[in-house]
């Protein structure tokens, strides 16, 4: 498939999946949902997205899940996902992302599952995701950070898996997992970590698998895995 018009579902009043993957899709009119507000998920993976209309999915209030991944897109404007208040899960992995907006995750209360990994993102911004409380898993693996702020993680409170493995990261901030006590699962692998915090992990009691391996790192401090009764 090369091109999508604004009628290709319009006979489509009850459809409520979509799987549109490897194809040769470069753009998705901005209308082309508006009568398939019965849509709960939607793949447009590996296909040759480069820009979205910031009001295509503005219909889909029912959606679940959005999979967008591994397209070279050149723009995703602020408010595609502001309507999106019962979606899920969502995957913007290899998708070219510099930057980050934060109005991309704004209405995002009900979000359990997040991937940005493999993108081109050096910042998270502060308090951009201040309202995805309910936020699961977490995969921000492959991105060339350049500073990852102590409260990065700070409303991520029912988190259970974060992937921050392959980022270039070379400064261990002591407080990023303060607030991650129900964290499980933690990725650090391949990072650039020479010097770890005694109290790095002491409120991630719940923690059951942790990576560290390919980091620079000298002596641990005495006591530093302390907490962490069920790894």
């Amino acid at each position: 498939i090369n091109t999508l018009t604004e009628d290709t579902f319009t006979g489509c009043p009850n459809l409520r999946f979509l799987n549109l993957w490897y194809n040769f899709i470069p753009s998705i009119p901005e209308n082309i949902f508006a009568n398939n507000p019965r849509l709960i998920y939607v793949d447009f993976d590996m296909n040759r997205l480069t820009t979205i209309g910031e009001n295509t999915f503005t219909s889909l209030v029912d959606l679940e899940i959005l999979v967008l991944r591994n397209n070279p897109f050149q723009d995703i404007p602020a408010g595609t996902f502001s309507t999106l208040r019962n979606l899920t899960n969502l995957y913007l992995d290899n998708c070219r992302i510099t930057e980050l907006k934060p109005a991309w995750f704004e209405n995002l209360v009900t979000l359990n599952y997040l991937e940005l990994f493999y993108n081109q993102i050096t910042e998270i911004p502060q308090g951009i995701f201040r309202n995805n409380i309910n936020v699961r898993t977490l995969d921000i693996a492959m991105n060339p950070f350049e500073y990852l702020s102590f409260d990065t993680f700070n409303s991520f409170i029912n988190l259970r898996s974060l992937y921050m493995d392959n980022c270039f990261l070379t400064d261990f901030h002591p407080e990023w997992f303060d607030a991650l006590t129900n964290l499980e699962i933690l990725i650090l692998y391949n990072n650039l970590f020479s010097n770890l915090s005694e109290n790095a992990f002491a409120n991630l009691g719940s923690l059951r698998y942790l990576r560290l391996d390919n980091n620079p790192l000298g002596d641990m401090p005495a006591g530093i895995f302390r907490a962490l009764e069920n790894v």
